[in-house]
């Protein structure tokens, strides 16, 4: 992603339904900003980030109860 574009998407002033010509070293682009949440990408990716660790925590601690072995070309799992 280039530097222009991605200064304009991480804007945090952005707001829904900006709209705007950003030109960049391989063409031009035509963006529009639609959010539905009223969040901001930057927020939105905050969130993603928090929701990934609560799965990987939550994803770690079932395995627990579990074992794998792999025979072949497949895992089997066991609790």
């Amino acid at each position: 992603m280039s530097d222009e574009l991605e200064q304009w998407l991480f804007d945090s002033s952005r707001a829904a339904g900006d709209t705007d010509i950003i030109e960049t070293d391989s063409g031009y682009y035509i963006v529009y900003y639609k959010d539905k949440t009223g969040q901001t990408y930057r927020q939105f990716l905050a969130e993603q980030g928090k929701l990934e660790e609560d799965y990987d925590e939550w994803k770690t601690t079932e395995l627990e109860n579990y074992s794998m072995t792999k025979n072949f070309f497949f895992r089997f799992t066991t609790g």
